[in-house]
């Protein structure tokens, strides 16, 4: 009565002198007492459906015991991508580990990002990127952002983004079989264009009020053609970081811009009346701020001038 049921398999048939091996999958109890060693038994016919001529031979146990101890068990929750990139540009992949297991993992382990054609997330997929995650504690998980890029010679198409907690199989654990998980909807790889901004320029000087003249670059650095118009929004900032508290100025139209263009222009913007004074600003230009372009990579659309200007 102290065995400890974990499953059981059906045979439909078997003839006389007859074999049948099977191979079958069971999980421990979470609830089985650890540092035990225990063997595996099997039964036969435990419920008498055969009349045999002997029911004494039915049972056999392993001559070798199995340890069962308290171990890490890493899973990945979930993975998340974007719908839409182009060979040799970067992607953010977002991926959810957590150890589900009941006991710490005690050094660091890799996460390795994949592209496959199929759902079914292997090692032999297409790697694009990796990170270190340093230890992780029982009943913890971990949100990783990760950039990773798209290599260069892939083929077209969509693809699934994977995630393999692990894959190096540093780490012991109780259950090797969850350790991985994929983006459920699929990346499109495709050309696609890809704006940045090159250049901003303006006065080193000015006052509330003054009209200024402001230089950009902007080109296309993708192998496709952008061939919806799009805006580049400028700024004054008393930094060298996009936040809140720029102050927008105005902003110019670009109706489109083929694969490997440049676009180059001066406008003519006027300094807010109400700024604060006796300040260095830096101009700030973003491009496609609206999104009205699909593009490759979107963390490249800003740029902020290398001199500043101050107004008094």
């Amino acid at each position: 009565s102290s065995n400890i049921f974990i499953g059981q398999r059906t045979i439909s048939n078997l003839t006389a002198g007859a074999i049948n091996t099977a191979t079958t999958t069971f999980t421990i109890p979470t609830d089985i007492p650890v540092k035990v060693s225990y063997y595996f038994g099997a039964i036969v016919d435990p419920t008498n459906n055969v009349n045999e001529s002997n029911e004494l031979n039915n049972i056999k146990y392993q001559t070798t015991y199995t340890s069962v101890a308290n171990s890490p068990d890493l899973t990945v929750s979930s993975v998340n991508g974007p719908i839409s990139g182009s060979p040799g540009k970067p992607v953010t992949i977002t991926a959810l580990i957590h150890n589900i297991g009941n006991l710490d993992v005690p050094y660091s382990f890799l996460v390795n990002y994949y592209l496959s054609t199929d759902n079914n997330i292997t090692t032999s997929d297409i790697l694009i990127g990796q990170i270190l995650v340093w230890k992780l504690t029982s009943g913890y998980q971990s949100t990783l952002t990760t950039v990773c890029t798209i290599p260069s010679t892939v083929a077209l198409g969509k693809y699934y983004i994977g995630a393999i907690a692990d894959a190096t199989n540093v780490i012991t654990e109780s259950n090797k079989n969850n350790n991985n998980n994929y983006a459920r909807t699929p990346l499109n790889i495709q050309q696609l264009p890809d704006l940045i901004v090159q250049s901003v320029n303006g006065p080193t000087s000015g006052y509330p009020g003054e009209s200024i003249n402001i230089t950009d670059t902007i080109q296309n650095i993708g192998t496709a053609n952008a061939t919806t118009s799009f805006n580049v929004y400028y700024y004054l900032s008393s930094d060298n970081t996009m936040s809140s508290s720029n102050i927008f100025i105005g902003q110019r139209t670009i109706s489109n811009l083929t694969a490997g263009a440049i676009n180059t222009a001066t406008t003519t913007f006027t300094i807010p009346t109400d700024i604060p004074v006796k300040v260095s600003y830096y101009f700030k230009a973003i491009v496609d701020p609206t999104n009205n372009v699909n593009e490759s990579n979107k963390l490249n659309n800003n740029k902020t001038s290398l001199s500043s200007t101050y107004v008094n």
